[in-house]
């Protein structure tokens, strides 16, 4: 009976293992590792070029993690997939506390909070100063909002090709075994 249900997840046509597009969970957790690695890439470019060089380290760190999702893949090792899944849970709980913080700060909207925004901003009108704040607030929890939603999936999509590569690893080695 176990050997039947491991045969059934690990079918490559089986639609739960399947993500956007009708792509298979490993290959959606590729593209996911090589568009994140030409993003870092792109920003290490982007901060030597503007000489913030201690930013490049995060970059460094990401494309380290991307990494291990295309080497997890490549020798089939469920436990490559975990730095990517640790890391990005872990900021994906930082995210939506910032994004708890915005929505608060758009709600009350502080007088340091609504200082701060304008001096940055430079926002000369004094007839529509107040209502400014409030508008780069809810912008900024919009977009947090909108990338965290995607990171979220980003995670499931390449928590469900650890899944698939764990589910497929003792078959891989039984018919190893066999030949």
């Amino acid at each position: 009976m176990r050997r039947m249900e491991q045969t059934e997840w690990t079918d490559r046509t089986d639609p739960r293992n399947r993500c956007c597009c009708n792509i298979h969970v490993v290959k959606g957790a590729t593209i996911i590792a090589i568009v994140g690695m030409v993003i870092a890439v792109l920003s290490i470019v982007g901060c030597i070029l503007a000489g913030r060089y201690f930013q490049c380290i995060g970059f460094v760190l990401a494309i380290f993690l991307y990494a291990t999702v295309l080497y997890a893949q490549h020798v089939r090792n469920p436990g490559l997939y975990w730095p990517y899944l640790v890391v990005n849970g872990i900021s994906i709980g930082i995210c939506s506390l910032y994004i708890l913080l915005l929505l608060a700060m758009f709600v009350v909207m502080p007088a340091f909070w609504q200082r701060h925004l304008n001096e940055t901003t430079n926002y000369q009108y004094q007839e529509a100063i107040n209502k400014w704040p409030r508008v780069i607030t809810g912008l900024a929890a919009a977009f947090m909002l909108l990338c965290q939603v995607v990171n979220i999936w980003f995670e499931l999509v390449v928590y469900n090709a650890y899944c698939f590569i764990r589910r497929d690893q003792p078959m891989l080695l039984n018919n190893a075994y066999k030949a």
